[in-house]
């Protein structure tokens, strides 16, 4: 599968996830708020269940996504650019949100890459971003449950280069929305802006 080919595939994956928002818009009258950057599922999607284990060891089910709203972002550590610009926004968006006086969302980041993030290897990375954040990893048959839920595509592909890594990782770069009842409420797409997407979440937590 080359490179075009993956990015159609979740350019398709994402259309599917938003398909029927503006026909329920039109439709309801007590329609949902709009949203600057982000599209709102005109259904949200329940979660399968998945067990994986948290940066600390604990583990992770769908049940612990209850109660609050979380920003979810799929990617690897040994990603070069795309993963830490995307988790330093995410910082940028919670920190906003904090200074507004309303809870921030929690920020859960999964590896794809089932081989090399082990949780160990996640609290190095996802604690340097933010104490709070959140690092999942587990089996690729747990993985696949959420990243097909959520639409989520990735690739291995063999790096050669200098770099001495043995693959990398092409990904979906969306970040997902999950609300306190463990359904999947919204995407947001690059461009991702910290701004645009803090002030479309005060939108939905105080709806």
């Amino acid at each position: 599968m080359n490179r075009n080919t993956l990015l159609i595939i979740i350019t398709a994956g994402l259309a599917a996830l938003a398909g029927g928002v503006i026909g329920a818009r039109l439709l309801a009258p007590d329609a949902p708020p709009e949203l600057t950057v982000g599209t709102l599922l005109s259904e949200p999607r329940p979660l399968p269940e998945f067990r994986m284990t948290r940066h600390d060891n604990a583990p992770f089910t769908r049940e612990d996504f209850r109660g609050d709203w979380s920003l979810v972002f799929f990617g690897f550590t040994h990603c070069p650019d795309v993963c830490p610009n995307t988790l330093f926004l995410l910082d940028r968006v919670v920190k906003q949100i904090e200074e507004s006086g309303t809870p921030p969302p929690e920020v859960v980041f999964v590896s794809v890459d089932t081989v090399r993030d082990t949780p160990e290897q996640m609290a190095k990375y996802v604690e340097y971003f933010n104490p709070a954040f959140i690092g999942l990893t587990g089996d690729a048959t747990n993985v696949q449950k959420l990243t097909q839920a959520m639409s989520v595509a990735y690739e291995f592909r063999p790096v050669d280069d200098n770099s001495g890594e043995e693959y990398t990782v092409i990904h979906s770069s969306a970040v997902l929305l999950v609300d306190p009842e463990a359904r999947l409420r919204a995407i947001f797409t690059p461009p991702l802006k910290a701004d645009a997407i803090a002030n479309d979440l005060a939108k939905l937590i105080a709806d």
